[in-house]
């Protein structure tokens, strides 16, 4: 997993460059023209929104943390804030639905921060079929829970469900087709059947888009963020009858 990961980082940057200049916009079926910050666009006020919770950096870990363990640079991530926003014709931009702006860039916190560089917006190579949504959406699909993934699921994406009640009573939530019955019942035990809106391998052009952010805190166990170590298991230990 660390090596894909490191490949990943190696390759993707090159494509992404040459996709970039020389094939069609993201619009079209190809690659972003670059990055924007929700951030920024709501410290400027661009866009409506609101920054509900800000990032914390992580407190010095151990050696053999789990966090360092797993490869993945997690203990490098400081201030990525918890944010929403409310964009206007919003285009999202399959497989991973990460939204784009109107100069072709693709939103920074949509694509989970620092793991961004790796997102599959990046290796667009063909044109998805566009399908136009009236009204209010948000969405809660990311690379991270558009499979069979139970803790992505209920960390990466019921989480973003807390902007719920900044957004309108009827706003819809987009989901990934053909959801596992765990993700299911979640959803009917929150009382969200009737708001979902499937979808699968297509780009949207959305009326109102309420993006619902995902955060570093929201994604890692109270034990990753405090950099606890795996513990070894301790040996049998036999008792007398």
């Amino acid at each position: 997993m660390r090596f894909i990961h490191k490949v990943g980082r190696l390759t993707t940057p090159f494509h992404r460059l040459v996709s970039r200049w020389f094939g069609p916009s993201v619009f079209a079926g190809g690659v972003p023209r670059g990055i924007f910050k929700e951030v920024e666009a709501i410290h400027y006020q661009t866009v409506v929104g609101a920054v509900v919770l800000d990032g914390q950096a992580l407190t010095a870990l151990p050696h053999h943390s789990e966090i360092r363990a797993a490869g993945l640079r997690q203990h490098k991530y400081s201030q990525w804030r918890g944010v929403w926003t409310r964009r206007e014709n919003c285009f999202l931009a399959a497989p991973s639905l990460a939204h784009i702006d109107a100069k072709g860039r693709v939103c920074l916190e949509a694509t989970y921060g620092p793991h961004g560089i790796t997102d599959p917006v990046w290796r667009r190579k063909r044109p998805y079929p566009v399908r136009q949504l009236s009204g209010d959406f948000t969405s809660i699909i990311s690379r991270w829970n558009m499979g069979d993934n139970y803790f992505h699921w209920f960390m990466d994406g019921l989480t973003r469900l807390s902007h719920l009640e900044r957004f309108p009573a009827g706003c819809r939530i987009l989901v990934p087709r053909g959801l596992p019955p765990y993700a299911k019942r979640s959803l009917e035990i929150l009382g969200l059947e009737d708001r979902l809106e499937e979808t699968a391998d297509e780009d949207l052009q959305i009326e109102r888009y309420w993006f619902a952010g995902p955060n570093h805190d929201q994604r890692m166990s109270r034990s990753r963020r405090r950099g606890v170590a795996k513990k070894k298991p301790r040996a049998a230990t036999k008792h007398s009858p």
